[in-house]
């Protein structure tokens, strides 16, 4: 008796939100469905949070980031980039729905939480390396290499968007996400645990066996 898929809606809403975004390049179809999985898992576990605001922003951001790869202003997806890790942070921080602690303070309160061990520091460390690397284009520094429009036509005609630029981009977000699973994992197994109470073939699917064999490794 053939086994019954219960991930079947989950495969079916990765690939209808993969058409959707109808990215041209093909070469990074994979790493699209790699990136809607961790999506989908960070959906699930953001929806238990205590908080709205910022949890919500998070995932809205995330979907924004995709959408900006169809356009053609790199700025923009460092923009949107950066704005997706400010606000994971946030999340992670549990901080209020209108609190407006600076940047700089909740990344110096993320490390004093979630430093707990060789593993969460170098994550800690990558993810605050992204987001100085996003500043560089936000705040136009020459380290970024845009491109300088002086005309409307220019900005229309911009190829900073092309595909070995969209490939680069996508697999550092591909990363991002893996780096914030684990994150999740190690510093809270049993939110994320509990957040597939009743799903952990799901949970298994969206965050790979590898993922999921540390989270049974750090559960209560």
């Amino acid at each position: 008796m053939e086994k019954f898929d219960l991930c079947n809606d989950l495969k079916e809403e990765i690939e209808s939100y993969t058409s959707m975004l109808n990215i041209a390049n093909t070469s990074i179809e994979n790493d699209i469905r790699n990136i809607t999985k961790r999506l989908l898992f960070l959906k699930t576990v953001v929806s238990r949070s205590s908080k709205d605001h910022y949890p919500k922003f998070l995932i809205y951001d995330l979907l924004s980031l995709m959408h900006a790869l169809k356009q053609n202003s790199k700025r923009n997806v460092y923009n949107l980039y950066r704005s997706a890790i400010e606000n994971f942070v946030r999340f992670a921080l549990e901080l209020d729905d209108v609190d407006g602690t600076g940047v700089r303070k909740i990344f110096d309160l993320f490390k004093e939480k979630f430093s707990i061990s060789p593993e969460t520091i170098e994550i800690i460390n990558f993810i605050e390396g992204e987001y100085s690397g996003c500043c560089d284009f936000v705040h136009s520094n020459q380290r970024a290499g845009l491109s300088i429009a002086a005309h409307y036509q220019d900005i229309l005609s911009n190829d900073d968007m092309n595909d070995q630029t969209i490939k680069q981009i996508t697999k550092r977000i591909v990363t991002f996400l893996q780096k914030i699973t684990l994150l999740l994992i190690y510093v809270s197994p049993d939110f994320v645990d509990g957040s597939f109470y009743r799903s952990k073939q799901k949970l298994k699917y969206l965050i790979g066996e590898g993922n999921y064999r540390v989270l049974r490794e750090n559960v209560s």
